[in-house]
């Protein structure tokens, strides 16, 4: 694309990247709430513990998650080659119908008139 529709085009795909990564990391960030939330309520129940190392750990895991997420799934290059993927499938069940298609044309031939 070219002109002002390429340009809009491309300001769409950045604010729709940028709203991909804001949720992310702010699915992190509730996740990360809701286990401080847990770790305060075991605070108060007789039989649990409340501990500061399972805050930091999940803290750590989340942060992992998220940024592996951004850097392998959400990657525009992991993006491509899943829709290649997905194109050289489409290919080769077309290509499959018309071998079957081939099959059957040929035992119509082989089976006379």
């Amino acid at each position: 694309m070219s002109g002002v529709g390429g340009y809009r085009a491309g300001r769409a795909e950045v604010r729709r990247q940028v709203s991909k990564i804001t949720f992310i990391w702010n699915s992190g960030l509730l996740i990360f709430l809701f286990s401080v939330v847990l770790e305060v309520v075991q605070f108060y129940l007789p039989y649990r513990t409340f501990n500061v190392y399972d805050v930091v750990a999940n803290g750590i895991g989340i942060l992992f998650f998220v940024v592996a997420w951004m850097l392998f799934i959400s990657h525009p290059e992991a993006q491509r080659l899943e829709v290649r993927g997905q194109r050289s499938e489409i290919r080769g069940r077309q290509k499959d119908r018309r071998l079957e298609k081939q099959m059957m044309e040929g035992q119509r031939s082989a089976s006379g008139p």
